[in-house]
């Protein structure tokens, strides 16, 4: 009995010691495990401080003293200080160029004022008139802009090609007309007074310095906007372009306009230009040393029509000198829109 008893507390005094000791191997691996989770969390601390965005200071600013710098500094100031300097002459030397420049134009047209005072048949003396290649020019322009707009925008959506033949013989002649009329009483006055059949020499060369001069007034009285006027009304009664309505008149209102503007310079310009505008609407067969396409390729010896007439210079008593402008033709064949 007593025996059974010694061996029941060894027993249990050997299962107590194993509690004890795997208790304690538990808190053994608790230690451990905690261990490594807070290694874990320094790694991936560590990790995160690598990946953050690292501010380095530049090696060549911590390696060079405050002495240094102020050094360069100086440098930098200096240099700007000859840029600014530099910006500042080169002002100097535009607004110079500028005065020079407008010396020059100056100088160039009291030279042409004198050169035109000078010569002979020379007489386009105002600085408000052009010259002989100015006028050139205008003319130019004058046909391939606002005849091609009236043209395109105007005529071929509403007419055929006798409709643009009628319209155009009966605007550029008819406003030509009226300039010259408006100069008859001084021709009829100066012819009766001298005694002379024909005006030629020194008194046409006053006369046109006089127009010239003075040209942009005498314009407006010889052609007011009535006449303006009346001539649209006149070309839209026969073709009625657009139903005659309002803005249709007053762009062939400000077109008429237009002529009368070129062809009063043209008249007084020395030596005169004039329209050939006799052979408006003539048939003729192309040759581009002669005429200019107003629309489209023609070819060579094609049968057409002259719808704006070459332009000349006019000599006194001799007729139609140099062509300053070709005619401009369509071709018979034209299809319009």
């Amino acid at each position: 009995m007593y025996n059974q008893r010694a061996s029941s507390g060894q027993d249990s005094y050997k299962s107590s010691t194993l509690t004890i000791g795997q208790s304690s191997s538990s808190q053994s691996q608790q230690q451990q495990q905690q261990q490594e989770v807070l290694c874990n969390l320094s790694n991936q601390n560590k990790i995160s401080d690598e990946n953050a965005p690292q501010y380095m200071i530049p090696s060549s600013i911590t390696s060079m003293s405050m002495t240094e710098l102020q050094k360069e500094l100086v440098e930098t100031k200096d240099k700007l200080k000859v840029i600014t300097q530099k910006f500042v002459n080169v002002r100097k030397e535009r607004d110079q160029f500028k005065q020079e420049n407008k010396d020059l134009q100056e100088e160039v047209l009291q030279l042409q004022s004198s050169i035109r005072q000078m010569v002979p048949c020379f007489s386009n003396t105002s600085s408000a008139f052009p010259m002989q290649n100015e006028m050139a020019n205008i003319v130019s322009e004058f046909y391939k802009c606002d005849c091609q707009d009236v043209f395109f925008d105007l005529l071929c959506p509403e007419l055929n090609l006798d409709g643009v033949i009628y319209f155009f013989q009966n605007t550029i002649p008819v406003v030509i007309e009226v300039i010259e009329k408006h100069f008859q009483p001084v021709e009829h006055v100066l012819k009766k007074v001298t005694n002379m059949q024909q005006l030629d020499g020194p008194i046409v060369n006053v006369l046109r310095k006089t127009y010239q001069s003075n040209w942009r007034t005498i314009y407006q009285s010889c052609l007011p906007q009535t006449v303006n006027e009346q001539i649209m009304s006149a070309v839209q009664k026969s073709l009625s372009i657009g139903d005659e309505q309002k803005h249709i008149n007053q762009a062939i209102t400000d077109f008429i306009k237009k002529i009368g503007e070129v062809a009063f310079q043209m008249l007084v310009s020395d030596p005169p230009i004039v329209f050939d505008i006799k052979r408006i609407g003539e048939k003729v067969q192309f040759n581009s040393f002669k005429y200019d396409s107003m629309d489209g390729f023609i070819k060579g010896n094609e049968e057409c029509l002259i719808i704006l007439p070459s332009v000349h210079k006019y000599n006194q008593g001799g007729g139609l000198g140099e062509v300053v402008i070709k005619a401009n033709v369509l071709p018979l064949s034209y299809e319009f829109p």
